[in-house]
Order: structure tokens, then sequence, then C-alpha cells
């Protein structure tokens, strides 16, 4: 009798916590809560630049092609690196991340021929950009290096010879 006295009150428990454990499950993560003071506000903050990216076959003369996307936030930088063919950026950005380490935010890819990219995003704080460039290192001689709206979705195909830009 003593067994069927515990037994019944461990049922009794269970079914008590059994409300609790659905109701757990039902508020799970799966569900993303939304502030709007915060959902009004981040637009201010943050943005997203898409950059769809299509690799020709034969581009850089059949070999990976290095492509940077340089979001500049010193006004002072501008000039001087919108100066820049692709060959030097890709000389002298290690020794200007050292000399300006807030001065610029800076991505970095390397894409073979013929590889198939998804489309790249990139999260940014669009009052500090005073400019966005993308630089393509190819073998062939050129400037390589283009100016991007980042408030644009752009599409950025890189060919045999060199690359062209697109906002579809």
């Amino acid at each position: 009798m003593r067994t069927n006295v515990a037994r019944g009150s461990y049922l009794s428990l269970g079914a008590a916590c059994l409300p609790l454990v659905a109701f757990a499950l039902s508020c799970g993560g799966t569900r993303q809560k939304t502030n709007p003071v915060v959902d009004t506000i981040r637009p201010l903050f943050v943005e997203e630049l898409k950059l769809a990216v299509t690799i020709s076959p034969d581009a850089n003369q059949q070999s990976p092609v290095a492509v940077d996307l340089v979001m500049i936030y010193d006004p002072n930088l501008l000039d001087p690196i919108a100066k820049l063919a692709a060959k030097d950026w890709f000389v002298q950005r290690e020794q200007l991340q050292r000399d300006f380490p807030d001065g610029f935010q800076l991505w970095r890819w390397e894409w073979v021929p013929g590889q198939q990219i998804s489309a790249q995003r990139i999260r940014f704080n669009p009052r500090r950009v005073k400019g966005t460039l993308l630089f393509a290192n190819y073998f062939l001689p050129g400037t390589h290096r283009a100016k991007v709206d980042p408030l644009k979705q752009v599409s950025l195909v890189l060919g045999e010879e060199t690359f062209s830009l697109r906002n579809p």
C-alpha cells in the first residue's frame, strides 16, 4: 500500500509539472522577440551592404583574384586611398592598417575562377563611413578600383581582365 501512495504522489507531481514544461517549450528560442524602440533606432547605427559576386571561369587569366572592400572612416584618408591603383593598395594596406588602425575597415576575400559565391552581407555603421572602395588584384595593369555606394545592393562580376560593378 505504501508503494501505491508514493507512486501516486509522483504521478500527481508529474501531472502538475507537465503544463510548466509545455509552457517553457512554447517560449523557446525559435521566436525572436522584437523591441519597437530598438527596431526604430537600429537603422541609424547599422546598415547592411549586400554584395552579389559572379566569377568568370577565366577570371584573372584563370588565377585566383584577391578582392578588398574598404570602408573609410577617416576623411583625411579618403582621397589618398581613392587615388591608389589596386597593385599599390595591396602592397600598402598592411602599413596603412598599422598607421591608421581606426581609419578604415577592411573585408578581404580571395576567389578562384568559376567559384560559386553566395551573396556577401557586410554590416556597417553608415554614420561613420566617408567613402567605400573596392580593389581587385588582377595580373594585368590597370587601376582595378571602384567606388561603391554601400547603401545600395551591388553586383560584382570578376572577368578575365578586370571587374565590373552594377546596381541591380
